[in-house]
């Protein structure tokens, strides 16, 4: 029944065969790039004394991120129903060369890593949305403004949600080059 309810969370498995040895892309989108991301702001938090000055989470771009956040998962949802019922046979072709292989090692047809892709989208969507609650509701009452490690915390999980946010941003990405590019090529 779990195995059910986190299927999306399959997405992270999928790897990217290449037959010229290049380096898997799709690790520089769902791990590497949201990682340089998110160092960078936790080493730009941390030595900028994070402790001296008001936590991005209590300001109201804050705010501006957890309205646009509510809103993707319905647009991913659309957009998943939209592809899983789009006619267009060469969706389901397995035969166009180096493509995304799944946890089982079979090889995945456009629909279907499209359709992981935008799943994995839309539960990583509403699970910023509950994190970005926890958030607010944690640092609206200030019981961490007292810990000694405050500034460490808060970089910390700041760069978290950068982490996060920047993979929904760069999977969104890729997600729209294959929507608008490559779903209409035959190779």
């Amino acid at each position: 029944m779990f195995g059910m309810l986190l299927y999306p969370f399959r997405y992270l498995f999928i790897k990217w065969e290449t037959k010229d040895g290049k380096m898997n892309e799709k690790l520089w989108i769902d791990l590497f790039l949201p990682a340089i991301g998110a160092v960078v702001v936790f080493l730009i938090l941390y030595f900028l004394h994070a402790d001296k000055f008001p936590s991005f989470f209590k300001t109201s771009g804050f705010d501006v991120v957890i309205s646009f956040l509510q809103t993707l998962p319905g647009f991913y949802l659309a957009a998943l129903a939209v592809i899983a019922s789009f006619n267009n046979d060469f969706l389901d072709d397995l035969t166009y060369g180096e493509g995304p292989i799944d946890s089982n090692n079979e090889e995945m047809s456009r629909r279907r890593f499209l359709t992981n892709c935008i799943a994995y989208l839309a539960i990583l969507s509403m699970v910023l949305v509950g994190i970005s609650s926890g958030i607010k509701y944690i640092d609206s009452i200030n019981i961490l403004l007292n810990l000694d490690s405050y500034k460490i915390l808060v970089s910390f999980v700041t760069a978290s949600y950068v982490f996060l946010l920047l993979q929904l941003f760069f999977i969104t990405l890729l997600v729209l080059y294959y929507l608008g590019d490559r779903l209409h090529r035959a190779k």
